[in-house]
């Protein structure tokens, strides 16, 4: 796998002073004119390697290519190459580098297809409906923790415009239908599910898997925000109160970050304007409101 020389250059400055300081103290008392010119040459020829690796460095496809020639059985070096090629709008070629590092790590068959579903989104091209096939026959591999990471991606491409509408449905079918049927999938893949149903303007469907994460952890900050974001979009207005209610307790606790925070005072502001109805928040109990406050 590959290793980033750069991590390496601010500890290895102790060690080139060291070496630096050791080699004038030589230089000064025991080397002559041959071996002082022996260490001019090393200084040039490391001065010439790094002049290479900056040009490698420059340019990403340059990179890519170079950290394929070195590490051939690199899952990163592959994956990376295959995204190079797959925004260059050579899908085809993305897909064989893909398939390479799906094999070299093992990864199971959703892992495939999501990573090769992002492909073609990257290359701005229509997903072929034999991408799926993989995807309906081993749709239970999400509640897997190596899955989580190729859906993330796939969903950011769908917030991002990038993927075709009609494949981001298709796959936001396909994991719904299992959804519903009861299967268990990862809170991971959940959420990026919620996020996909969101861009797709489908609010039911992400108010469903919202209400799933919340179901697994009630005390779950973001999935509480993330109901009542979608029970306001739709007016639920039971959705809005149970989310409020437990929000106000996370918030009298102490129990929410600052960011949190802002975003549910931001809608307990716009609430009391558009949804009277869900009841204002409470004030915290007088020792809560202490600890909180301090």
């Amino acid at each position: 796998e590959i290793y980033f020389e750069h991590r390496n250059y601010l500890p290895a400055v102790g060690l080139a002073l060291a070496l630096v300081s050791g080699l004038m103290q030589l230089e000064r008392t025991m080397l002559q004119t041959p071996a002082r010119l022996l260490l001019v040459g090393l200084v040039v020829i490391a001065a010439l390697d790094l002049g290479v690796m900056a040009t490698w460095w420059s340019n990403k496809y340059l990179f890519a290519i170079r950290n394929i020639e070195e590490h051939p059985l690199s899952v990163r070096a592959n994956m990376d190459m295959a995204v190079h090629l797959a925004e260059s709008g050579h899908v085809d070629a993305a897909l064989a580098y893909s398939g390479k590092a799906a094999d070299i790590g093992g990864a199971n068959e959703v892992v495939r297809e999501l990573r090769n579903l992002g492909l073609y989104c990257m290359a701005r091209q229509a997903v072929p409906d034999a991408a799926f096939v993989g995807l309906e026959l081993h749709v239970e591999d999400l509640n897997r923790e190596e899955s989580n990471e190729a859906l993330q991606i796939v969903s950011e491409l769908v917030v991002s415009g990038h993927c075709d509408t009609g494949a981001a449905t298709r796959l936001a079918d396909i994991v719904y239908v299992h959804l519903s049927a009861g299967a268990y999938f990862t809170a991971k893949a959940v959420a990026s599910m919620a996020k996909i149903e969101n861009a797709l303007h489908r609010y039911d469907r992400a108010l469903d898997y919202a209400g799933n994460l919340r179901d697994r952890n009630p005390s779950d900050p973001m999935a509480n925000l993330m109901v009542l974001y979608f029970s306001w979009i739709l007016g639920d207005s039971q959705g809005i109160d149970e989310s409020l209610r437990e929000l106000e307790r996370l918030d009298c606790e102490g129990s929410l970050r600052l960011e949190d925070v802002a975003v549910y005072r931001e809608f307990v502001r716009a609430l009391e304007h558009g949804h009277p109805q869900a009841g204002a928040p409470r004030a915290c109990p007088p020792q809560k409101q202490r600890d909180h406050d301090e």
